[in-house]
């Protein structure tokens, strides 16, 4: 369907739905249009699972997902039943932008949780050069529907005030997807461990680089065997990696020689709780360095192509300026490793979380359900 047809589908065809009354305990949920149960808006349903809320979940998805609770009704993305639970839902979440054809009616509240806390790429009108007319059409549709837009940070709320084309209110809640950071480690770790079966002794390092606009896999020449090797004689243990590459590259992900050294990271539903598990993580330009510092994790970014990403996309930061050592090549990542100090790194985060202004606590998910509670109680 093009992008026009599917204008008018969600702009005409909705139009019929919004004629039926609102269901005041209904809640419509997307992630990263229609990717399935994941990132923030997976932490607030669980949220509102754990205080027992007599709410009822529909999550729109592109194809059935077999990690959604039961409790969760699955709707396939581009049929009439979207478009009669988006017209007739008390409560829209979402951590991507809606289609512009997509029209919020009086009566409804819309909490966008964004899929990002702290960035180091620009987004949106910081970026827009580097976004489609269609999207920016979308992006500024959807901010002005948008009730509630959430933050980590005192910088990030700057951010969002100049650059994402909105004008409302910004919370300060935290990110939902970060609050699994401050929770117990022993059982997600377990069940990482047995997804991927691995020995109690095993430690794992975790790639998760981001995609490059131009599709090239020259920067994802990491040396997996050689990067083991280092970080067994640094830190004793047998260790193993995991790759996870971004969903935009994930042609590359199918040319890896996996081993049972070097295990598929794509193929476990959650990233963050792959980043809890992790005793490293390596990224290059991609927000989970900064899961990793919320985790108390190490964090070494790999950029080989930092001149040339920094140069197209822009940044908020300079490397320099981020609490994580970076190497632009294979023997400079392993030297990275050799002098890595524990110490050294939580005071760095300490620092940079005091800069910028985070407010990430374990607590997002409450408010956020919190706040749900409030709006829904209003509808008698």
């Amino acid at each position: 369907m093009t992008n026009m047809a599917l204008y008018i589908w969600y702009k005409f065809v909705g139009a019929i739905f919004r004629l039926f009354p609102i269901n005041p305990r209904l809640i419509v949920v997307s992630n990263f249009f229609g990717k399935g149960y994941g990132d923030s808006p997976k932490y607030v349903v669980e949220e509102i699972f754990e205080q027992n809320k007599d709410y009822k979940i529909v999550w729109l998805v592109k194809k059935y997902d077999h990690n959604m609770p039961d409790k969760v009704r699955q709707v396939k993305r581009g049929t009439f039943s979207e478009l009669y639970y988006l017209s007739t839902a008390r409560v829209w979440i979402d951590n991507s932008r809606k289609h512009a054809g997509i029209t919020k009616r009086k009566g409804q509240f819309y909490i966008q949780t964004w899929h990002g806390g702290i960035a180091l790429k620009k987004i949106e009108g910081d970026s827009k050069e580097a976004l489609t007319t269609n999207y920016i059409k979308s992006a500024k549709s959807d901010s002005k529907m948008i009730d509630v837009l959430l933050s980590n940070s005192k910088y990030f709320s700057k951010i969002f005030e100049k650059s994402f084309w909105y004008e409302g209110i910004i919370k300060e809640t935290g990110m939902p997807r970060s609050d699994i950071f401050f929770r117990s480690t022993d059982n997600i770790k377990m069940k990482v461990r047995d997804f991927y079966g691995l020995q109690s002794n095993q430690k794992i390092a975790l790639y998760v680089p981001t995609f490059r606009d131009d599709h090239s896999s020259d920067a994802y020449d990491l040396e997996y065997l050689k990067l083991l090797d280092e970080l067994g004689k640094k830190f004793g243990e047998d260790w193993i990696i995991l790759v996870r590459m971004h969903p935009n590259a994930g042609e590359y992900q199918s040319k890896v020689r996996y081993s049972s050294k070097v295990l598929d990271g794509s193929k476990y539903s959650d990233v963050n709780e792959l980043i809890m598990s992790s005793d490293l993580v390596i990224t290059d330009y991609s927000s989970c360095m900064f899961d990793g510092m919320l985790a108390k994790t190490r964090v070494i970014l790999y950029t080989p192509d930092a001149k040339e990403y920094l140069s197209s996309r822009g940044m908020y930061f300079s490397l320099a300026e981020l609490p994580f050592p970076h190497g632009k090549n294979n023997e400079e990542l392993r030297r990275i490793i050799r002098t890595y100090d524990d110490d050294r790194m939580r005071e760095a985060y300490r620092k940079f979380a005091k800069i910028v202004g985070m407010v990430d606590d374990g607590g997002a998910s409450k408010r956020v359900v919190d706040l749900i509670s409030d709006q829904i109680g209003e509808v008698k």
